[in-house]
């Protein structure tokens, strides 16, 4: 199959997937609109992005001890519990139909969309464990550092790139049917998924997860 299709199929794979980063662009879309979705999905792909670089020329030697591991566990998983506790305290902030369109402020509230979506995909570690499987199978299959390698990741970013900021689009017409009673339960739900993430986190670190 053609290197680029198949990174393509690899993405619709990833669209189903469901985890901190979807449920993070989910309330940022359904609580302050396509845009802020947007900034947060910015952030999540700048991480993957940075991620595979990082995987790509084998800067990640480091954690593949236990005890590195470990550490990045516990600063990755008390992040996420601290955003996972921001959830609960905030109030959403709730789109007015009548105002004018766009927030009165947007560059302070885009840059922190983008930085939640970075740094919470950051302090997953399954997130470099994928990765650095994905490139190691690609390696395997394409060979590092040839044409069908690169097109297969091409194929692979470009395709749940615009997946993704198709579910961000849908994600804001449910804007539409939401109220100030229902929003404050999707941050909830929210705080309670990142919380769990953190947990997983610990759990495989210190009981069954090591990198690949």
């Amino acid at each position: 199959m053609n290197p680029f299709f198949c990174g393509m199929l690899v993405a619709v794979s990833m669209t189903c997937s469901v985890g901190p980063g979807l449920m993070l662009y989910f309330q940022a879309t359904v609580s302050r609109g396509f845009v802020s979705g947007l900034s947060v999905l910015a952030g999540l792909w700048a991480s993957d992005l940075g991620i595979i670089t990082v995987s790509y020329f084998g800067l990640l030697q480091v954690l593949k001890t236990v005890h590195n591991q470990r550490i990045a566990a516990i600063i990755s998983s008390t992040i996420l519990i601290g955003f996972g506790l921001l959830q609960w305290i905030k109030k959403p902030a709730i789109i007015s139909r009548t105002a004018p369109s766009g927030p009165t402020d947007p560059q302070p509230k885009l840059l922190k969309g983008f930085l939640s979506g970075f740094l919470i995909n950051s302090c997953n570690p399954v997130v470099f464990a994928f990765w650095m499987t994905l490139i190691g199978i690609a390696g395997i299959n394409f060979g590092m550092r040839t044409r069908s390698f690169f097109a297969f990741f091409i194929g692979l970013v470009s395709c749940a790139m615009i997946f993704d900021s198709t579910k961000c689009f849908i994600f804001s017409r449910i804007t539409l049917h939401l109220n100030s009673t229902v929003l404050p339960w999707i941050n909830r739900v929210l705080g309670i998924a990142l919380m769990l993430a953190a947990a997983a986190i610990l759990y495989k670190s210190f009981f069954s997860f090591s990198f690949p």
